[in-house]
């Protein structure tokens, strides 16, 4: 019987049509093309030895209103959550974070924004889409108990402007 089961959820997750009629949604190719560009900057990071990327969160920052500033076209942003032995490495290496950073923003249209967050130090960084088309690192105010913007962001800036 469990064979049986088994064989029907596969099923389901293969065809193209349900049973009741409702086609299954397609992935446009824009959406697979970031799916491609986080799965490549999860490969990247994790090339690094002992260091995993333990999650990958998507952020709207047009939730924040106005106390964020961002491209119109480009109001998402992703947070990668790391861990390791070897986050002080990465932590250490701004071309490394900004080539990721750079892969992502290009491999998806809606997003401006990157932040890399340590789960064993509380570092964290973020690079963003300048105006000059560069993605480069944003300054960050703020601490784990002073987040003035919101209970889950730090206020960022553009650095030099």
């Amino acid at each position: 019987m469990k064979r049986w089961i088994s064989s029907g959820l596969l099923a389901v997750n293969v065809f193209p049509m349900m049973p009741s009629g409702l086609p299954v949604q397609e992935v446009s190719a824009e959406v697979q093309e970031c799916d491609r560009a986080i799965a490549h900057a999860k490969r990247q990071l994790e090339s690094v030895n002992d260091l995993l990327v333990i999650q990958i969160l998507r952020t709207d920052m047009s939730q924040l209103g106005d106390a964020a500033s961002y491209p119109a076209d480009r109001p998402m942003g992703y947070i990668l959550l790391i861990d390791g032995e070897n986050t002080d490495q990465v932590a250490h290496s701004s071309w490394l974070l900004n080539q990721v950073s750079t892969s992502v923003v290009e491999g998806c249209r809606t997003v401006s924004l990157v932040t890399f967050y340590s789960m064993q130090t509380n570092w964290t960084v973020t690079f963003g889409l300048r105006e000059s088309g560069n993605v480069e690192p944003f300054a960050c105010e703020g601490s784990q108990g002073d987040r003035s913007v919101s209970s889950n962001w730090y206020l960022c800036t553009r650095s030099g402007e």
